[in-house]
This record gives structure tokens, sequence and C-alpha cells, in this order.
């Protein structure tokens, strides 16, 4: 054999010893060929920790390398609790007969259903669409794995208020995010931020029960005027009345308000702005 042949495969099973003994195939595939088997359940960590572990035996007798893709469903043994999608994937490499347990990110997928716990037992789902599978893939580019992430699965999967994508601890960074969802629903972004409640129940992980209002309202006067201001009900009853009648420049003007919603009804309500009596700016906010 020649000295160059001999460096090949030496390369190949220095550099590649998969290719040569072993075998790399995405998880699913691999339960599918009874290659291995693999328990899979919520190990009780809070969000932005690796929650979901996967037990993994490799009941071959060959090294196997498994990916474990993001974008991969787990669904619930109880059909009561949400699925989970994995945000992050991960390379997990096993010996022969090799039984392991790994870690990995998985978020909420149904927020009208039940909150996970530790012990809850999952199976491999099927396949996500195309808009959530979107969103994955920059959570795990961008390791938004945390409460604004999982936001941002409910904004595809359960229709949430994109506003709710935000973090006031890092605005600039959420706001990317938020855009990004916007422009994968095919949405402008809202002008205005929420912060839901915190709340879970075994019947319902998520209401969209808003806490509080956050938003910047950007206005014009095209002279001195009393203006009014205030947030109102759909049938135009006042809810939070800020300021009336108060004097004002001609020129552009910028107003950062919060709003208590604790106990609000669900619904479109107005933040409106009068210039001497008469409306001016309209806006609503989902609440």
């Amino acid at each position: 054999m020649s000295s160059k042949l001999v460096n090949l495969v030496l390369f190949v099973l220095i550099l590649c010893p998969s290719m040569i003994f072993g075998q790399r195939m995405s998880l699913k595939e691999a339960v599918e060929k009874d290659i291995v088997n693999v328990e899979i359940t919520d190990n009780g960590k809070s969000q932005g920790e690796k929650n979901i572990s996967f037990t993994i035996n490799n009941m071959t007798r060959e090294p196997v390398d498994l990916l474990l893709n993001a974008g991969m469903l787990v669904d619930p043994v109880n059909p009561d609790l949400q699925d989970h999608v994995i945000t992050q994937s991960m390379l997990v490499s096993l010996e022969p007969l090799e039984k392991a347990t790994y870690d990995a990110y998985g978020m909420c997928t149904q927020g009208s259903k039940g909150g996970p716990k530790e012990g809850d037992q999952y199976i491999i789902g099927g396949p996500i669409s195309e808009e959530l599978a979107k969103v994955v893939k920059l959570i795990e580019r961008n390791s938004y794995q945390d409460g604004t992430g999982q936001n941002a699965v409910w904004a595809i999967t359960d229709r949430a208020n994109i506003a709710g994508i935000y973090d006031e601890s890092d605005p600039a960074r959420s706001k990317a995010l938020a855009e990004f969802v916007a422009d994968v629903r095919g949405e402008d972004v809202p002008w205005y931020n929420v912060v839901y409640e915190e709340h879970e129940s075994d019947e319902r992980m998520f209401t969209g029960d808003v806490a509080r209002l956050d938003a910047i309202f950007r206005y014009s006067l095209i002279a001195t005027s009393k203006i009014t201001f205030g947030i109102y009900h759909p049938n135009g009853e006042p809810l939070q009345v800020y300021f009336e009648d108060r004097v004002r420049p001609k020129g552009n003007h910028r107003l950062k308000f919060t709003f208590e919603a604790t106990g609000i009804k669900h619904g479109t309500y107005h933040v409106k702005l009068f210039s001497e009596g008469v409306l001016i700016e309209d806006r609503p906010v989902e609440l």
C-alpha cells in the first residue's frame, strides 16, 4: 500500500471514525430503525434552562452519532399538556450498547393547554410549520432561550400578540425578535409592548392576560394647544385619562406612558389624543 493511501486511511480513521465504524443520523430516524430507543421527560428545570431530558440507549454493537435537531417536536403522553419544540440542535455520540442522558432546550407550543411539570413523559412528534421553523432557527442562532423566545413561539403557534415579545431589561434585543416574527406573520410590529401576567395551571399554561402596557406615543401639533390624553374602552368610555387640557407647544412630541392592565377584560382599546377638544390621534391596543 502506498504511503499516500496509508495517510488517507489514517486521516479518515482519526477525523471521521463514524464513516467507517458508526452511523450518523437524526434521533427520529435512529428510533424508527430500532438503532436506539429513547425516553423523553421533563426534568423540572425552569424556563431558560435545558428542561427536556433525552435518555438514549444504543441497542447496537456499533457506535452511533445522533443529531437532535432544533425544530423537533415532542408530544406529551398526557394529551392535556403542551407539545414542546426543541430550540437548539445537539450532536451526541454513543458507544456500542451505551445508555446516556442529554438535556435540551424546549419551548411550549400550545398555550391553551396545561403547563409542564417534572416527570412528564413525551414521544417524538411530527413536523412543525414553516413559520415556526423560521422562528426556532432564529431562537437558536441568537440564543433567545428565555421568556422572550417563548413568547415568540406562542406568537406563531397560538397567534399571541407580537407586542408580548418584549424584554424590558433589553428592549433592543427583544425588538429585533418581534420584528422577525412580525415579518414571518406578514404583519406590522405593534407600536406598543405588553407584559403578560405570570400565572399557569394544570389546565392552561398561557392565557394572554396582560399585566402592563408600555408605550411611547409620538405626535405632532400644528400650533400651541390644550391636549387631553388617555386610554378608552371600545365603547368610547374613558379607561384612564392621564391628563386634560395640558398646554403643549407647536412641534413634535414624545410621550412615554405605562398602563397597569391586570384584571382588564381582553379586547381592543384605544389610546386617544384630543387637541382643543377635537380627536387628532386614535391608536388601538390589544389587551
